[in-house]
């Protein structure tokens, strides 16, 4: 079973953090500076280089970003296998001219702004919001952000944040033991007034590429009656908020939900047809990212997210089939 989720999604997702807002002011409280900024996300354009470091492995990438066109960023890897991401909207298009290979009609979304102005008393409802220190990365003075989790269902952050642009430039997710689970850093950042268009395009030869394409039927949480699976109790905070049928690369068929608490999310994969072979049962984890399977009613199910394992296995002991 492969999820419809890219290698680089956990770097992406950081990287998608960066933000717009205005000069945090002495005094005020972190939440109402957050609403801001989530307000204000996307707004600039801007071209950057960050390190992006997971359990033993560290890469350099490069970013540019422009709010046109419904959003657009490109993502290249600098070091390590050719490999770049492009997204614009809410899709993306992964290149791989190592293998040869396009996916196309990956979704993309950003769990940390899910949360909408009226969502914020949900938030801090599970996660305390302190203001820290002042602090300086890839050169430019930046405001210490620390979010700490209030149970065991999901991850905090320690963020620093320009305090000219409102970019995060650095951001570490922090799990058990307050130990680093992942970390990206900003080394250098330009902001300015547009992208040209040509810089984000892909700077490979895309006709030379076999197109796979991930089929995606999506509808809004709120009108998902034709769902087959159902999670009636999942963990305190967690909502559907996304539901989509895909068709992966290889053939077959999944149904994916997304829960979120307005910051974290988790994915539960539902393939379509019975389990063939061996099934995937337990706990595995590849980066940030943690990944707990298990057997319903017949069904492979792979729930994933970067979240605690608790998180998970209560999610796939909720799951049911729906009546």
């Amino acid at each position: 079973m492969r999820p419809a989720i890219p290698d680089m999604r956990a770097a992406f997702l950081l990287v998608s953090l960066c933000i717009a807002a205005p000069f945090v002011q002495a005094g005020e409280a972190p939440a109402e500076w957050i609403l801001r900024t989530v307000k204000a996300y996307g707004a600039l354009s801007y071209e950057g280089t960050f390190v992006y470091q997971k359990n033993d492995s560290l890469e350099t990438m490069q970013v540019i970003h422009s709010p046109e066109k419904e959003g657009q960023t490109r993502l290249v890897a600098l070091n390590g296998e050719m490999n770049e991401i492009h997204r614009r909207g809410g899709q993306m298009t992964r290149y791989l001219p190592e293998r040869g290979l396009m996916i196309e009609g990956l979704r993309w979304s950003n769990p940390f702004f899910s949360a909408q102005p009226e969502d914020m008393g949900r938030l801090t409802a599970h996660y305390s919001l302190e203001l820290g220190p002042a602090d300086r990365v890839a050169g430019r003075a930046c405001q210490r952000l620390r979010v700490r989790p209030r149970d065991g269902y999901r991850y905090g952050y320690r963020l620093c944040v320009d305090r000219e642009t409102g970019l995060i430039l650095h951001a570490q997710m922090i799990g058990e033991d307050d130990r680093i689970r992942q970390e990206v850093m900003f080394t250098a950042l330009t902001v300015k007034d547009r992208i040209d268009p040509r810089l984000l395009a892909p700077a490979v030869d895309v006709s030379k590429l076999k197109r796979e394409i991930v089929k995606t039927n999506a509808d809004a949480a709120r009108t998902m009656d034709v769902r087959h699976w159902d999670v009636p109790d999942p963990p305190s905070g967690y909502r559907l908020v996304f539901g989509a049928d895909h068709v992966v690369p290889g053939g077959g068929g999944q149904e994916h939900l997304v829960y979120s608490d307005g910051l974290s999310a988790i994915s539960v994969f539902i393939d379509a047809g019975p389990v063939r072979g061996k099934p995937i049962v337990g706990q595995t984890s590849r980066g940030s990212m943690n990944a707990y399977g298990d057997v319903r009613d017949g069904h492979q199910v792979l729930v994933v997210g970067e979240v605690p394992y608790a998180a998970l296995k209560a999610m796939a002991d909720s799951l049911h089939r729906r009546r």
